[in-house]
């Protein structure tokens, strides 16, 4: 699997310093989400792909929240982006933000399938969790209908959660 570069919040123009309440780690679940939102494409500029995530946190702040409401965000290019990272309690799942880590996937994946460059950045920002101490040896990934009542993370993104969870543990045992 190829690594993705996380690239920090500065790099898709969030500049704002916030007062997000920090994690207390290793974590064991990630969330998986889709933004329902327009999404740049597959082929998209790492240009256009900071300004779909840019329209994240303008959306977040419109709601009331303080910025992004995710700690990571990736692209169906392949690119992965921090929101609140590694170290900040995210706002993406009522009831369990402080115990777990949110992934958004943006796009709407009702609608359209998810790239394979979208699955394989998804997996790589768990592997660089688990590599860096931030989530646990017994990782779960869920999507968020597993704990609501929603449809998120998009019937098309939720059906390939087990090629996400195939590609981690390939990588985690290709590491031993």
């Amino acid at each position: 699997m190829v690594k993705v570069r996380i690239r920090p919040r500065r790099s898709w123009g969030h500049a704002v310093k916030h007062a997000w309440a920090l994690i207390r780690g290793p974590l064991t679940t990630v969330y998986v989400h889709h933004s329902v939102t327009a999404s740049a494409g597959p082929k998209a500029s790492l240009k256009a792909d900071e300004q779909t995530v840019k329209s994240l946190d303008t959306i977040a702040h419109g709601r009331g929240f303080n910025g992004i409401s995710y700690n990571f965000a990736c692209t169906q290019a392949g690119r992965a982006f921090a929101g609140r990272g590694w170290k900040h309690v995210g706002a993406h799942n009522d009831g369990e933000n402080s115990t777990t880590y949110g992934i958004v996937a943006i796009g709407n994946f009702q609608v359209y399938e998810p790239s394979p460059d979208l699955i394989r950045a998804i997996a790589s920002v768990i592997v660089a969790g688990k590599r860096n101490g931030h989530i646990g040896r017994r990782v779960r990934i869920k999507g968020h209908r597993d704990s609501d009542s929603t449809a998120c993370p998009g019937d098309k993104l939720y059906a390939k959660l087990w090629k996400i969870k195939r590609l981690v543990r390939q990588e985690v045992m290709s590491s031993k």
